[in-house]
């Protein structure tokens, strides 16, 4: 998405936002491959970049407040 979004966008994003906490569990202890599996499963998501660090680590942490999950449009 480039700009502002649109109306439907806007709606996506927000959609998107509610669901953050459950989007950490359902990702915490995934590999990237799941990971971007999963988000392109979602409505509305063209793109996925996973980044794990350090860049040793072979999956997402446990933890939930230890992903940090960023949402450009």
């Amino acid at each position: 998405m480039s700009g502002r979004p649109n109306k439907e966008q806007t709606k996506q994003l927000r959609e998107l936002a509610k669901r953050l906490g459950e989007i950490q569990k359902d990702i915490a202890n995934k590999s990237i491959d799941e990971i971007k599996n999963y988000f392109n499963n979602l409505e509305g998501i063209t793109s996925v970049k996973v980044t794990l660090s350090p860049l040793w680590k072979k999956k997402a942490p446990n933890d939930m407040n230890k992903i940090e999950i960023t949402v450009e449009y």
